[in-house]
């Protein structure tokens, strides 16, 4: 039922905006916005909606704009209770849903805040109604005298029970919500400053309010359907709500006489008190209403008429009393003659005319009964007039989507089969387009008594193939029927048949070639109607749509053995889907199929990974598309995939741009009740749950944004928020308030992102150094593995095989368990975390614990060396860094933190080569020189035979690769082993070592060309020279360094003077830092032996650093300061720095390059 009548009478409006229009002589000027009320208010929706339009742009009030939001969602609703297509009606509901929610988000405190509370009401009322109305369309058989049709009526019955009482908890949710935002209305009125105009404005919405609450009790009382089967339990409790409707009602009775709204609701007094079977008072109620003469009584007459006649429709049928089917007949034409003249017609015109058709429908039946054979049915002139019009009527009905389609369908397939019979004669022989249109409907009829007949015969364990197939033959065979049939009346189409006819036979041809597989026949009928056929009603668009999915299906359905065909043949049906998406898209923009066929086109694209093309359809896809949620879901994957990857090709600009219309388009989903249906609930956390998600790129879409607010704090509480709601739906849990399985997979897809963010907020916290704090954040994490451990059970393993199961219980818990191990993955980064967090802090026994913590989260060592490895070399170089900043202390907890990270490292059952490089090398770089070398001995030779004799090009190909990864790794291997002997002052193995390498000039080892075991070889003389105390022998290890430093200073400016010629700028700068470099180790090991041999010898070493002095300030003049490397520049610094006596030498010489560090290159 509706809230409001419709105001037929224009000139009523009209004084109305006059009023509105005739300002006082006041300084400041009405709000433009009374304008649209007045026309709200005044029943012309439409004409507020075009005004609003015009608002759009214009200059207004803060307060006028945040009420756009308000007026254009009220507008939506009165107008979607006048729209009899499903489909736009909830497209309505939906972008009014989006608007209030952002009205009453975002200005809690306007003046007018409390309407949009009690929008939001209205709006919960009309998500009950849509279901109840569901419930009211589903088709209950007539009752019979055979057992099979009385059962198969009771259970109809008791399905559709089933489906109203869905709709209870709805509308109850709805009465809290008016009772509520009635309470903050009346406080409001109890303002004694409030203005006079507000005043006015807010006693007509309390006036409203109170009506559409009394409508919303009166619905509850009809989710108690049908009314035959109700025990008397239920009959009481549908009698309390009507109750209460009653009540609410009779306060709005007393009102003012000249006040619309008070007539509506004495109609509904009216209403109620019939439904309570109290006849006499309810006709003294309609004979009051009725004798009112003032305009404003004329909706609550129209409803009370409409009432009346309802029921008196009702009852004449049941009785089956022509007399009173007579005066019924009567009763509604009159009806219909005063108020079912309508642009849109209203749902009780819809009623009127289903009744009336039921009325000409009983009376031809009862003039006409049935012979018997071989008598031929002899239809009357007035018999047949009669279902003529009913024809029509029930052809109207079905032609709309209201509450009677279906009823009026399967009535009119009665009326058809009457008036042709059973219509099983030759296509070709019906020779009009209404005749074989006409019998395609007998035969549809039959094939939906076929596909019942295969359903039952195939139900159960014990069903017989046989009888199956040849039930099956017979559906195919009718649908064969009915699709020649659907040919014929499509070859007799002139321009004298109905439009509206024609239309609906090429829909329903298109459709039964899909159902067939005739896919591509039902593309190219499609494609073709779509681009030529004119139609009304959006059914163009329709038929573009299921061409759109006959494409699709084509390119699915081809088979070829031909790899290279088969891809070509898919391609081309796809390209033939798209291009009939883009013309929807561009021919009939608003029509609700286009939105469909963008939903699909974005889809078509996002396969094709075109990203960018996916997400400008998507954003044209408009809020009153019914699948709205999943087309913004697939606009937030494909915003991700645009924005995230670190090599996007987006600039920066369009990066921000995309980010910030996906994630307000997400954050605009509407919160469903916590009574809506599963699918609803699904798709608003999926969408909460991508926003959370989404933010978590922040940083990288949109880095203004993230200065402002980082998002990962943000999807830190999004996320929250989400884990909070999950339990609070009824179709998430069970009746213990456990969550089932839905709820489980929901709640895990929250947690996910609530620990990745969890984790990245930790580690921001960390580089602060808020130690207490991540740790505090972290605390709840490590307390719920250390309770329960993983949440990757045994149990999911086992869940996890069902991921290609049929069964959707199997694959829902298949995700569930790729989610569990997905957070036990996150979780294993946290403890991580939070190890680094107590390194630190220098409490190496409690990071210890974490890493065994690690371990029972399900994160094992072997599995877990991909993550271990980065994190010991974070805190290496962490550590690198404090010893170079003096910071010895923390340099020591570091270096303590690294052996407990390696020690359990090494507790891996089996170790990789590049994992035993690791471990060598960090323990080298805390001091652990011995462990070191254990480690790194494990690593082995290559296995290839001769390796260390042949060039790369000499190994199969097939081979090569691997042969020289081997090569690589054990000369790493052999290089940190070299380094920690050194250390160890192992000098006669390192240096045997070394030899073997490297090998002598006229036998060059397999690593002679590898610089880095020429440096060590210098490196191992300078070692033994500085060990050594003996003068002579220390002169000349030190010697032995000094020359081998200096033939790598001949082999860079060798290469410096002859570069190879195809050598770049850029190649040719690294060439001179190269030699610069080698230049400084040849200095740096001159000063180092001298300081050790003359360091009696005063004036000889003062020589040396004037020398090398001078030297430094010749270098920096090489070449260009812009070519200076940092790295190489700040060596000279630093031992300039070192050194006093070298740095008081080099500024004599006029150096000045080196006395400041270079900044790192950006």
């Amino acid at each position: 039922m509706l809230f409001r009548g419709r105001s037929l009478n224009p000139w009523l409006w009209a004084v109305a905006l006059a009023g509105l229009c005739a300002a006082p002589g006041a300084a400041q000027p009405p709000s433009p916005l009374e304008l649209v009320r007045g026309l709200r208010e005044s029943g012309q929706s439409d004409l507020a909606m075009e005004y609003l339009k015009e608002l759009d742009g214009k200059p207004l009030s803060d307060t006028d704009k945040a009420a756009l939001l308000l007026e254009r969602a009220k507008c939506l609703l009165e107008i979607s209770e006048y729209e009899p297509d499903e489909g736009t009606r909830l497209g309505m509901i939906a972008e009014a849903k989006e608007g209030l929610n952002a009205f009453v988000q975002n200005y809690p405190n306007h003046p007018r805040a409390v309407e949009g509370l009690l929008s939001v009401a209205k709006l919960t009322s009309l998500d009950a109604k849509e279901v109840l109305s569901r419930a009211r369309r589903m088709d209950i058989p007539p009752p019979g005298d055979d057992a099979e049709e009385r059962q198969a009526r009771e259970q109809a019955q008791h399905k559709q029970a089933k489906e109203a009482e869905k709709a209870r908890p709805l509308f109850q949710l709805a009465a809290g919500r008016f009772a509520s935002a009635s309470a903050k209305l009346r406080a409001r009125l109890d303002d004694p400053a409030l203005a006079p105009g507000a005043r006015k404005a807010l006693e007509t919405e309390a006036f409203e309010a109170e009506l559409a609450s009394g409508i919303n009790q009166f619905s509850i009382a009809e989710t108690f359907v049908p009314e035959e089967i109700l025990d008397a339990t239920q009959k009481e409790q549908r009698n309390k709500f009507l109750e209460q409707a009653r009540n609410s009602f009779a306060k709005l009775d007393k009102g003012q006489p000249t006040n619309r709204t008070v007539w509506v609701a004495r109609a509904w007094v009216a209403e109620v008190t019939y439904e309570q079977g109290d006849l006499a008072a309810a006709t003294g109620k309609v004979a009051e209403i009725l004798r009112a003469t003032g305009p404003e009584a004329e909706d609550g007459q129209r409803l009370a008429r409409f009432f009346q006649l309802r029921r008196n429709a009702r009852v004449a049928l049941g009785e089956r009393v022509q007399a009173k089917i007579t005066a019924s007949e009567n009763e509604m034409r009159r009806w219909l003659t005063q108020y079912g003249a309508a642009r849109k017609p209203t749902p009780e015109v819809f009623a009127v005319r289903y009744y009336l058709a039921r009325s000409l429908h009983f009376q031809a039946d009862v003039a006409t009964p049935a012979p018997k054979p071989p008598a031929v049915l002899a239809i009357g002139a007035t018999a047949r007039k009669q279902l003529e019009e009913a024809e029509r009527l029930y052809r109207a009905l079905a032609q709309t989507d209201n509450e009677y389609t279906a009823r009026a369908a399967r009535y009119r397939t009665a009326v058809v089969r009457k008036l042709l019979g059973t219509a099983d004669q030759n296509p070709l022989s019906y020779e009009s387009f209404e005749k074989a249109q006409m019998a395609s409907l007998i035969q549809m009829s039959n094939l939906v008594s076929a596909e019942a007949k295969e359903a039952k015969l195939g139900a159960g364990a014990q069903a017989d193939p046989k009888k199956v197939e040849e039930a099956r033959a017979e559906t195919r065979a009718a649908r064969q029927r009915v699709i020649a049939l659907l040919e014929r009346a499509r070859e007799l189409v002139t321009p004298q048949d109905s439009p509206a006819d024609v239309a609906d036979v090429y829909l329903r041809l298109i459709y039964f070639y899909q159902r067939n597989e005739q896919f591509y026949q039902a593309a190219v009928l499609g494609d073709f109607v779509a681009r030529t056929v004119k139609t009304t009603g959006g059914k163009a668009a329709t038929a573009g749509l299921l061409g759109l999915n006959g494409y699709v299906s084509a390119s699915r359905a081809i088979k070829t053995e031909e790899r290279d065909a088969l891809a070509a043949a898919r391609q081309s049906d796809r390209d033939r889907a798209v291009a009939l998406a883009r013309f929807l898209d561009e021919k009939y923009p608003n029509d609700a199929a286009t939105d469909s066929a963008r939903h699909q086109l974005a889809g078509l694209l996002t396969d094709e990974k075109k990203y960018a093309e996916a997400f400008d359809v998507l954003v044209k896809v408009r809020p009153s598309y019914a699948q709205l949620t999943n087309a913004r879901l697939l606009e937030g994957f494909v915003a991700s995939q645009l924005v995230a990857p670190l090599d996007s090709p987006l600039p920066k600009e369009d990066k921000a741009r995309l980010y910030r219309r996906a994630t307000g388009d997400l954050a605009k989903v509407p919160a469903p009740a916590s009574v809506a249906a599963p699918d609803e609930v699904r798709g608003y956390l999926s969408a909460r749950c991508r926003l959370a998600s989404m933010m978590l790129a922040q940083e990288r879409a949109d880095p203004e944004a993230e200065r402002a607010s980082p998002g990962f704090n943000q999807a830190f509480d999004l996320a929250g928020k989400i884990l909070a709601e999950v339990p609070t739906f009824d179709c998430l849990v069970t009746n213990e308030k456990k969550l089932n399985t839905d709820g489980q997979e929901l709640n895990l897809l929250a947690l996910d992102t609530y620990t990745r963010a969890l984790y990245l907020r930790a580690r921001a916290l960390t580089a602060d150094n808020k130690f207490d704090a991540a740790l505090a954040l972290i605390q709840p994490v490590l307390s719920q593995v250390q309770t329960a451990g993983p949440l990757f059970t045994e149990e999911m393993k086992s869940w996890a095989a069902g991921a290609s199961s049929p069964e959707p219980e199997a694959r829902s818990k298949a995700r569930i368990a790729q989610l569990a191990a997905n957070i036990d993955k996150n979780r294993v980064d946290v403890i991580l975390a939070a190890f680094r967090v107590q390194v630190r802090r220098g409490k190496a026994p409690e990071a210890a614990a974490l890493l065994d913590l690690m371990v029972r989260a399900g994160g094992s060592v072997d599995e877990s060396l991909p993550l271990l490895e980065p994190v010991g070399r974070e805190l290496a170089a962490l550590m690198v860094a404090r010893q170079k900043e003096g910071k010895t202390d923390e340099a020591k907890n570091l270096a303590a933190g690294l052996g407990v990270l390696l020690d359990k490292i090494r507790t891996a059952k089996a170790l990789p080569v590049p994992s035993l490089l690791f471990i060598g090398q960090t323990l080298q770089t805390i001091g652990k020189n011995a462990e070191a070398l254990e480690t790194l001995k494990k690593v082995p030779a290559p296995t290839y035979a001769d390796w260390d004799k042949k060039k790369p090009e000499e190994f199969p190909e097939a081979d090569r690769g691997k042969v020289l990864n081997q090569v690589r790794d054990h000369a790493f291997a052999q290089h940190s082993i070299v380094k920690a002997q050194i250390e160890l002052k192992q000098f006669a193995e390192a240096e045997a070592l070394l030899k073997g390498v490297i090998g002598t000039p006229d036998k060059p080892g397999w690593g002679a060309g590898r610089l880095y075991f020429r440096k060590a070889l210098a490196e191992l003389h300078e070692a033994k020279g500085a060990a050594e105390a003996d003068p002579k022998r220390a002169n000349a290890e030190w010697g032995l360094a000094v020359r081998e430093w200096a033939t790598q200073v001949g082999m860079q400016r060798n290469r410096l003077a002859n570069p190879p010629k195809d050598a770049t700028n850029e190649q040719m700068a690294q060439f001179r830092n190269a030699f610069a470099d080698s230049f400084f180790e040849v200095q740096r090991c001159t000063v180092t032996a001298n300081q050790q041999i003359l360091k009696d010898l005063p004036a000889k070493l003062q020589k040396t650093y004037d020398d090398v002095g001078k030297r430094f300030a010749d270098i920096e003049k090489q070449f260009p300061v812009t070519e200076w490397q940092p790295e190489v520049q700040n060596r000279y610094f630093e031992f300039l720095n070192a050194n006093p006596p070298l740095l008081t030498a080099y500024k004599a010489t006029g150096g000045k390059l080196f006395l400041e560090k270079l900044p790192p290159r950006q």
